[in-house]
């Protein structure tokens, strides 16, 4: 039986905006407002959402690179808010982050060799002299010839750069991986080899993921579970196959359709949702998608729904389900 490797609980993270409004009260972004989820071990958990709906923001605050408002993460069983600095560093061993964009994170005046070994050098998990070895057993791994460690990162491609960025997240061996849009930035041909190999890894070193992505062609590819994020909040959340195939809110089913099919037979009609997401400072009243909802009535605009297991784990929140 797996068991829980994760476990997050009504997670809120607000940006305080420093001037007042009109009125003198205080406002505040609340790009992640009130989020719940748990992932399993050796699983994969996709956030999914249009940007700006606090995807990114709920993996660090996860992370604690961003301090949380309010909330509970339990990482092996332990909660992992409010734990000092010096704690926190040893558990940054076992929590790994990718980021969208590795020509952006890596030091561009430090080699390849060197991007991969700080951190052990940092942690100190090795003796010095095994590094290089070390080094070149991770390239390897991440399907790169261990001579391209003298390089420097603007001599590589996207692909190769976000494979340089996997071989730092996987390096101390971790046990949680959030992978923050690892694909978006690359070609379709090159996104399939980085989605295999982020499968491969997982495997071979039986990692878990939380992906976030807003594209749900990739997501169906890696995930054994689906969280579906609008405005700071997940409004559905079930199994990958059941989120495909049965899928209960509006705003599920709109990004649904604009998902491209290779045949004809399989195509849909695609949902256009009027307008733009409100803005998280001042959210909608009720249910936060009634503005742009093709299902909405009056109750929608007054009544906040609140996230609702159906069967098996598929939980959403809409009133009119």
């Amino acid at each position: 039986m797996k068991t829980d490797l994760l476990e997050v609980n009504d997670l809120k993270k607000y940006f305080p905006i420093s001037r007042a409004s009109i009125l003198g009260a205080k406002r505040v972004v609340k790009a992640v407002d009130g989020v719940a989820f748990t992932i399993r071990e050796g699983e994969t958990l996709s956030l999914v959402g249009e940007s700006g709906c606090g995807k990114s923001t709920t993996g660090r605050a996860i992370l604690q690179l961003v301090k949380p408002t309010s909330g509970s993460v339990l990482f092996e069983g332990n909660e992992i808010i409010g734990t000092p600095p010096k704690q926190m560093r040893a558990l940054r061993q076992k929590m790994q982050i990718i980021f969208q964009d590795p020509g952006s994170t890596l030091d561009r005046k430090m080699t390849i060799g060197e991007s991969i070994a700080e951190p052990f050098l940092i942690h100190r998990t090795i003796p010095k002299d095994e590094v290089a070895f070390r080094v070149a057993e991770i390239m390897r791994l991440v399907s790169l010839d261990p001579d391209f460690r003298t390089k420097y990162p603007h001599e590589l491609s996207g692909g190769q750069r976000q494979r340089i960025g996997i071989a730092r997240a996987i390096a101390l061996s971790p046990r949680l991986v959030v992978c923050d849009e690892p694909v978006s930035a690359l070609d379709v041909s090159i996104k399939v080899q980085i989605l295999n190999l982020l499968k491969d890894i997982q495997q071979e070193l039986n990692l878990t993921y939380l992906f976030i992505s807003h594209d749900l062609g990739v997501v169906r590819q890696i995930s054994n579970s689906v969280a579906i994020m609008y405005l700071g909040r997940i409004v559905e959340l079930g199994d990958v196959e059941t989120i495909f195939g049965a899928a209960l809110h509006p705003y599920t089913r709109a990004l649904l359709s604009a998902v491209p099919r290779a045949r004809v037979d399989q195509r849909v009609e695609k949902i256009v949702l009027p307008g733009s997401i409100p803005s998280p400072v001042n959210p909608p009243s009720g249910c936060h998608f009634h503005t742009r909802c093709p299902e909405a009535v009056e109750e929608c605009r007054k009544v906040e729904p609140v996230l609702r297991e159906f069967s098996g784990g598929h939980s959403c929140s809409c009133l009119r389900r």
